[in-house]
């Protein structure tokens, strides 16, 4: 993969918007993604192994503690993933807005742009054409 393919456009600022807000919003989700799939497995883990602790009858004082770590760390776990899903969603939220107004105004902007840039091609093919003129006036 050629590495010039992944830098963002600079040519018009409201692309580079429309852009990083894509980039932003995708981010958000595959974060969202990954936080629920890891919250998930690790607390299949935990609970299976709190679960395997409390149901001996008579637990030594370190199997006690190893229960009371496990219940702590769930707990941690799930206030860690309650912060990173609003995390996304904030990021979601300001790569949607992002997005939606570099789109918009890139679409505003861009009819200006390509009239600019047809009558600089307009421009371009007057003079030429004058030279060409003035190329066979002065042969003659």
């Amino acid at each position: 993969m050629d590495i010039k393919s992944l830098v963002p456009p600079t040519d018009n600022i409201f692309k580079f918007y429309a852009v990083t807000g894509l980039i932003l919003v995708i981010f958000a989700f595959s974060g969202a993604i990954y936080t629920v799939k890891h919250k998930n497995q690790f607390l299949i883990d935990r609970i299976v192994e709190l679960r395997e602790l409390e149901s001996k009858s008579d637990p030594s004082p370190g199997e006690k503690a190893k229960s009371q770590m496990l219940a702590r760390l769930i707990e941690i776990e799930n206030s860690d993933a309650e912060f990173l899903k609003w995390a996304c969603a904030v990021l979601a939220g300001i790569g949607t807005a992002g997005m939606f107004w570099g789109f918009s105004a890139w679409h505003r902007t861009q009819g200006k742009v390509d009239e600019l840039a047809e009558l600089g091609a307009a421009k371009l093919r007057a003079e030429i054409a004058a030279i060409r003129r003035s190329n066979r006036t002065r042969r003659h």
